[in-house]
């Protein structure tokens, strides 16, 4: 019953969360939003490992959904005017259906070799490490809100 509650959590953060953070973008700025998202979607992470299991997992199922609908906005926002963002809206899409297709059978795989916590440890690293790339391998550029 838990697990169904949260897998429901997941389509209400798409649903209801993605509009109010894009309400909240208009105000603050896309790319804001989307860093103060994966950070606060990580926090989640780490509730997990250390065995707050619960609470984790909501505070990740809520940002997820603002991570799903600034990806594109952040990256559009990030493009010189002269630039397609079609190429790089595609690439984004291609690694997030990669992502989700492959996910549950690495995930499914290293359970069985790993503790759960120990997986969303690894996972709290990457995305880390990850933001810490994003944000310092290229200078911002000018954005509109």
């Amino acid at each position: 019953m838990g697990g169904a509650a949260l897998l429901a959590l997941r389509h209400f953060g798409e649903a209801i969360a993605a509009p109010l953070f894009s309400w909240i973008a208009d105000l603050f700025g896309g790319r804001k939003v989307f860093i103060t998202a994966a950070f606060l979607t990580t926090l989640g992470f780490v509730g997990v490992t250390l065995g707050f299991t619960v609470i984790g997992a909501v505070i990740m199922l809520i940002f997820r959904g603002a991570l799903a609908s600034h990806g594109p906005v952040v990256i559009t926002q990030e493009l010189a005017p002269h630039e397609d963002p079609i190429g790089p809206l595609a690439r984004m899409q291609a690694w997030r259906d990669f992502g989700a297709a492959c996910g549950p059978l690495i995930t499914g795989f290293l359970l069985t070799i790993v503790s759960a916590e120990s997986l969303h440890a690894g996972v709290t690293l990457t995305l880390v490490v990850s933001l810490i790339y994003w944000l310092s391998s290229k200078p911002q550029a000018p954005q509109t809100k």
